[in-house]
């Protein structure tokens, strides 16, 4: 018996939760005193009217918003979102179509809209200042302005989530410090000023977008406050009236959540796609470059829509040069794995590995200072002279000490003549040379003129090489030493050149 008492029987526990549960519902959906009724509706209509100090905050707060999009900045948007009077409006409107309030409907939707009319115009007028002035702050939408464009269902669940919080802790005079919180997650002003900079800019996408994100939260907000009000019975004390009310409400309501939902669910799944889609691009590059060299590597990527053809700028790391061949071969990966049309522009950042080798030596050969003094001649003196002017004096000491000084004339003499025989490959005729019958896959320029030589890069067909006249046969193959245009010189295949034309130098 003494542990049937101290441990609770499993009914006992479940009765005990019901219990708990009842009186969490209870609490939550009770109907607040006829007096805190009247002083939220007093509070509504005072903060909903439009007055001088509600354009004023309208105006201030729209500006901060808009700076604060324009730099780019969370904490500037988020004290906009701290004085924005906008909710106050729209929780008004909420509570007039509970209570079937014509007139206060009517006043809560004029002093929103001139809310709205006020945002738009000065934001658009900012937007236009700071991209017309020498430095353009919107040649690039920021992030913070992009991010408001693409409004989902996630946003929409937030506002449904935040008008609850703003008419439950409106209700409960204990909770009202809340609302700025609410404000700061529904964000109703900085969609608004993202509509006006849209609109100085003329980027339709933006504009369309961040308005839909406005509409979404005003009516998840609307619906959401609605319910809340009728659960603490703001609504008509007729229970008769109150039917009528609330479900013409109700049905209103839930049609404009319905008709915004629809837009989100597209943006949603474009979202979606668009992610899908670069994960594909992502994959099939770095996986193609990972078979050409474990050391490639893809950088970034961005891509863009133009005339129904996706066009892809890659930027890769690769140790060696890709190919013309290669590319197409990624570039027809990429569209057999998309399904569409792609074209493929890489940005190739040459990877270069230094290994360490064994430093030539610097000792054999001392300088040519030192052999001129070991020059004695007749006078000590002018030899200590000789050391302080190495160059001068050398030669002059030849003249009168023949044996000691006929090892010095031939450094000094013997290396103009050995430029000019050393370097003999500029002809006056230069002869100019094309790269063509390749079938479209370009060739391949060698180090040594063999095939199975080290490829130095290659040309596609069309390009230009000087020839510098030498000829080789090698494997069957006649090969021409030719130089290509960023000066290094190699070989091609005879069979994949042909003329190009020949002119004389000036």
């Amino acid at each position: 018996m003494a542990n049937d008492d101290s441990a609770p029987t499993a009914g006992a526990r479940l009765r005990a939760s019901a219990s708990e549960l009842f009186h969490w519902r209870s609490r939550v959906s009770r109907r607040v005193s006829a007096e805190r009724r009247q002083e939220v509706i007093a509070e509504l209509d005072g903060s909903a009217a439009v007055s001088q100090d509600y354009m004023m905050l309208a105006m201030l707060s729209c500006v901060i918003a808009t700076f604060g999009l324009v730099l780019n900045s969370g904490a500037v948007i988020i004290g906009a979102m701290l004085i924005a009077p906008l909710m106050s409006p729209i929780l008004a409107l909420a509570l007039a179509l509970i209570r079937g309030d014509a007139r206060r409907m009517l006043r809560s939707l004029v002093t929103l809209l001139i809310g709205i009319a006020i945002a738009i115009m000065v934001s658009a007028v900012l937007g236009t200042a700071v991209s017309t002035s020498e430095f353009n702050f919107l040649a690039e939408l920021p992030v913070e302005v992009t991010a408001r464009t693409s409004p989902t269902l996630f946003d929409l669940t937030i506002a449904l989530a935040g008008g609850l919080a703003a008419s439950y802790a409106l209700a409960q005079p204990r909770l009202s410090p809340t609302l700025p919180g609410v404000a700061i997650a529904t964000a109703l002003m900085p969609p608004l000023c993202v509509v006006g900079i849209g609109i100085s800019q003329g980027q339709s996408d933006a504009r369309d977008g961040a308005l839909l994100l406005f509409l979404a939260n005003f009516v998840a907000i609307v619906f959401s406050s609605a319910v809340v009000f009728a659960l603490v019975g703001f609504g008509p004390l007729s229970l008769r009236r109150r039917r009528e009310v609330m479900s013409r409400t109700f049905l209103l309501a839930s049609v404009m959540l319905v008709l915004v939902a629809i837009p989100l669910v597209n943006f949603m799944v474009g979202i979606a796609g668009d992610a899908q889609e670069n994960q594909t691009i992502r994959a099939t590059i770095a996986s193609h470059l990972e078979d050409l060299s474990p050391d490639a590597s893809l950088v970034s990527f961005d891509k863009r829509e133009i005339d129904g053809e996706l066009n892809i700028q890659a930027t890769v790391r690769t140790p060696r040069e890709l190919l013309y061949v290669e590319s197409l071969e990624i570039q027809e990966e990429l569209a057999v794995a998309l399904d569409r049309t792609v074209a493929l522009d890489l940005l190739v950042i040459p990877i270069t590995r230094l290994e360490p080798v064994d430093p030539p030596t610097a000792t054999p050969t001392p300088p040519p200072d030192a052999t001129a003094t070991a020059t004695p001649t007749s006078t000590p003196t002018s030899t200590a002279t000789a050391i302080a002017s190495p160059t001068a004096t050398a030669t002059i000491q030849v003249t009168s000490t023949p044996p000691a000084t006929a090892t010095p004339l031939p450094t000094p003499t013997a290396t103009p003549p050995a430029t000019p025989t050393s370097v003999p490959p500029t002809p006056t005729p230069v002869v100019y040379l094309a790269v063509a019958a390749t079938g479209g896959e370009g060739v391949n320029v060698r180090r040594d003129p063999q095939p199975d030589a080290p490829r130095i890069t290659a040309l596609r067909d069309g390009a230009v090489v000087q020839a510098t006249g030498q000829r080789v046969e090698s494997d069957g193959f006649v090969w021409l030493e030719v130089v290509i245009p960023d000066g290094r010189v190699g070989w091609i295949a005879e069979p994949f050149l042909v003329p190009y034309r020949e002119f004389a130098q000036p």
